[in-house]
């Protein structure tokens, strides 16, 4: 039985990067010589072998082969057995940078060039079987969002991998929760404009995202500049450390996709939350102060005048990258008010007058639409 570290860890620990998370590979054993010796199960429900050392709370993993059987992302056959080795498991990977080990002394496996793809900045597959799962064009994409400010970029034999990926059916059939959670990390790294053209230039954006995709043009080769309203509205949100979900809300308000019906049915279940957000902003009229609390509600305005400042400087955004529009002024104005006027609702001395349950609930909307009224007409 052997113990290695592997992937994120040991590529971040390369580039003198941060990292918490530590992914370990054991080969050369089975589930039950893992459980007797001192392992436990992490997931008893995964489709592959993975334990939790109870020392250090660390995820392990057995070492495993991957044989494509059916359409998806899960369409895999896992054979996970003490007779698959590290160069087994490392070739399965999604780029060179992530097949790289360590050994319990320190030293580096790298069977795939790893390290000089690291030097080089290049984000380049393994193997063909890349192509088997279309989560890897969101991963490369995201990687991109992370390493692209050290000069990383996709490699040209992998850049044309994408392509026919783009095209393939099952990119179409791949979950809205799962494009959320690639999406997500993305907007949280520090170029995650990067997530975008990388797919665009692949001819993916179109397929996951086609109304952002109308917006950013056309894009001749993997390594052209594109420069549009949603990428500079997210150039800006991220230089003002805006959270993911506005930063997300800013692009597509640009992109015009949620005023499209099909884009709105696409993004249904891990999307809803950020669509109502957008629709929101459609709503605003100064005038009447119940959609004004109707729409703070959503963004949990009133647990935070944190959330209320940045998105007052969503809007600042969209007045700079459209050159001013006169509504957006008077929304930053109100919403200036409001944060002014102060909206944190002292729920104890409502309880203490005797409200309880459904009665205090809409006795606490009384007072938030109050408050938002006392800021609309503040003088």
């Amino acid at each position: 039985m052997q113990r290695y570290l592997v992937g994120g860890a040991v590529r971040d620990e390369l580039l003198d990067l941060k990292f918490t998370d530590q992914d370990w590979l054991v080969t050369g054993a089975t589930p039950e010589q893992m459980l007797k010796a001192g392992y436990l199960y992490a997931d008893k429900e995964a489709y592959f072998p993975v334990f939790k050392d109870p020392k250090t709370g660390d995820e392990v993993a057995l070492a495993r082969r991957e044989i494509k059987k059916k359409a998806g992302y899960r369409g895999f056959e896992i054979e996970a057995d003490p007779s698959v080795t590290l160069e087994e498991d490392l070739k399965r990977r999604d780029l060179t940078i992530n097949a790289i080990a360590k050994d319990q002394q320190g030293y580096l496996i790298d069977p795939f060039n790893g390290q000089e793809d690291l030097n080089q900045g290049l984000l380049r597959h393994v193997s063909p079987a890349f192509i088997d799962d279309p989560v890897r064009l969101l991963r490369i994409a995201r990687f991109a969002a992370k390493l692209g400010c050290w000069g990383f970029s996709v490699a040209h034999g992998t850049h044309g991998l994408m392509k026919k990926m783009a095209c393939s059916e099952e990119l179409q059939a791949l979950q809205a929760p799962r494009i959320w959670r690639e999406l997500k990390k993305s907007l949280n790294e520090p170029q995650p404009w990067q997530f975008f053209r990388v797919l665009h230039h692949c001819h993916a954006l179109e397929i996951l995202f086609p109304e952002l995709a109308k917006s950013m043009g056309t894009a001749d080769g993997h390594k052209t500049k594109i420069q549009n309203n949603p990428l500079k509205a997210l150039q800006l949100a991220q230089k003002q450390g805006i959270k993911a979900e506005l930063k997300y809300a800013l692009v597509f308000y640009f992109s015009q996709g949620l005023d499209n019906p099909e884009a709105e049915k696409s993004y249904q279940l891990a999307f809803q939350q950020l669509l109502d957000f957008g629709q929101g902003m459609a709503l605003l009229e100064i005038e009447k102060a119940p959609q004004w609390w109707q729409f703070l509600k959503q963004f949990n305005a009133f647990k935070s005048t944190q959330n209320i400042l940045q998105l007052n400087q969503c809007f600042k955004i969209i007045i700079e990258v459209e050159g001013g529009k006169q509504e957006l002024f008077n929304k930053v104005r109100l919403l200036e008010k409001i944060v002014n006027a102060g909206f944190v609702i002292d729920i104890k001395k409502l309880q203490a007058e005797g409200y309880q349950g459904a009665e205090l609930g809409r006795r606490i909307i009384e007072e938030q639409v109050g408050v938002i009224d006392f800021g609309i007409n503040k003088k």
